[in-house]
């Protein structure tokens, strides 16, 4: 199926990133955030424009158990790529996204169009990789459907899965702000009520702060 893949092949694990964490845990943190705005937006859509979204194959007919945070720390865990893959997979998606108004990043679609964005960014990016059905098993989906998501995914996105250097770093340089945004906000201090002040005080800073 490699031999099919077309456009000039760059080793995108010899470029140097600028992320702070792995890059696998960044980019599931990405995601989440990502679709959380998503569905946001969809939610704010009228019940008319709600009613015309497709189903796709990329759809999941129960929201799936894990987190798509999780959902990529057990990719990167048992897929054995490299974290270039990530990168390279969140490329495609953005790119099928593009290409398709019908697939939409929402938490019944995240886990399948991930799984299988990677799974071709491995077979194109990769020097060796496992076959579907041991791909299929990492991300628990049936290797018969996992098939059926490739072709799909390689039609729409019409096989360009060539990545230039400019556009990896940039998708790189996008993920490394977000990440430094996304930990400063989580180490920002708590502010403190001091103790030692009577109820009536602490109860009138609540009031204001409120």
């Amino acid at each position: 199926i490699n031999a099919e893949y077309m456009g000039l092949y760059f080793p995108l694990k010899m470029i140097l990133t600028s992320i702070a964490g792995s890059i696998h845990h960044v980019a599931g943190l990405f995601i989440e955030n990502i679709v959380e705005k998503f569905e946001e937006q969809r939610r704010n859509l009228s019940t008319k424009k709600m009613q015309a979204d497709v189903k796709t194959k990329f759809h999941s007919s129960v929201l799936p158990p894990i987190s798509i945070k999780d959902y990529l720390q057990r990719i990167n865990k048992h897929a054995r790529c490299s974290e270039a893959c990530f990168v390279a997979a969140l490329i495609y998606i953005d790119r099928i996204a593009q290409k398709s108004s019908a697939i939409v990043l929402s938490r019944l679609t995240i886990h399948r169009l991930f799984l299988t964005s990677i799974l071709v960014a491995i077979k194109f990016n990769e020097d060796k990789f496992y076959d579907n059905e041991y791909y299929s098993k990492v991300g628990g989906v049936p290797c018969l459907e996992l098939n059926n998501l490739e072709k799909e995914f390689l039609g729409v996105i019409d096989y360009d899965l060539a990545i230039t250097p400019e556009t990896y770093q940039a998708c790189d340089n996008e993920l490394s702000t977000f990440y430094s945004t996304h930990t400063q906000r989580l180490q920002r201090p708590i502010p403190r009520i001091p103790l030692h002040r009577d109820s009536s005080s602490l109860t009138k800073e609540t009031e204001e702060s409120v």
